[in-house]
């Protein structure tokens, strides 16, 4: 676990070398979204159907030109994700249990971008990685027990995890300039997370996600160059 932390955070500090040398001066900000499926990859000894969760991250993102091919990107991003486990197997005391889970926080991301095309619109690889930090947990449960009575329970913990639990991004995008200064991006991008077990050990439903979760979508965004 902690060798595929390093590599993630290895991803994620690079790009900043990168950005430490010399860049053009211009600096472009933007406004992006990304549309999620969200899921995890079940290692679990349990009997469990896990079931897959929509959610999005969107914020403000910046890019830095280091020249003509190689782009530095980071913001700062608020991202919902989460996952459904249902458990149909019955005991003495239930018949089933449902429990989704959704998680919301803050991340900083830094990736760089390698132009394969020039022109107009430019096709492009992506890669590094993420900072993530939780901020709150809503979780839903539905108990059916013996005998047909049925409990459901909502609720919200706000509880801040400081420890920022690391991830690795890849994709690949298009960068269409519609004049001088501004342009459009379209990227299908691949969001991995090893494991979130131990990171949200002080939330009380820190069980849920505890195997590699991956997350996809395709993120749009505009920018406007500043000079």
């Amino acid at each position: 676990m902690r060798k595929i932390n390093l590599t993630i955070l290895s991803f994620i500090f690079f790009p900043l070398l990168v950005l430490g040398q010399s860049i053009d001066k211009k600096k472009t900000v933007g406004f992006t979204f990304s549309p999620n499926y969200c899921n995890m990859i079940n290692n679990s000894e349990y009997n469990t159907i896990i079931t897959p969760r929509f959610g999005f991250t969107t914020g403000v993102s910046l890019w830095f030109k280091k020249s003509e091919k190689l782009y530095i990107e980071s913001g700062l991003l608020f991202s919902n994700f989460g996952i459904r486990f249902i458990d149909n197997n019955p005991t003495y005391i239930t018949n089933s249990e449902e429990r989704i889970y959704n998680y919301y926080s803050v991340n900083i991301p830094v990736k760089v971008k390698y132009m394969l095309t020039t022109g107009k619109a430019k096709f492009y690889l992506s890669g590094g990685g993420a900072l993530n930090w939780l901020l709150a947990t809503r979780y839903r449960i539905k108990l059916e027990y013996n005998g047909g009575y049925i409990h459901s329970e909502d609720d919200t913990d706000f509880d801040v995890v400081i420890i920022p639990l690391p991830n690795l991004i890849v994709g690949i995008g298009a960068k269409f300039d519609l004049n001088e200064k501004v342009f459009v991006k379209i990227e299908p991008t691949l969001r991995c997370t090893p494991n979130m077990e131990g990171i949200l050990s002080s939330n009380p439903t820190s069980f849920a996600i505890n195997n590699p979760y991956y997350s996809a979508g395709v993120d749009f965004g505009i920018y406007y160059t500043i000079k």
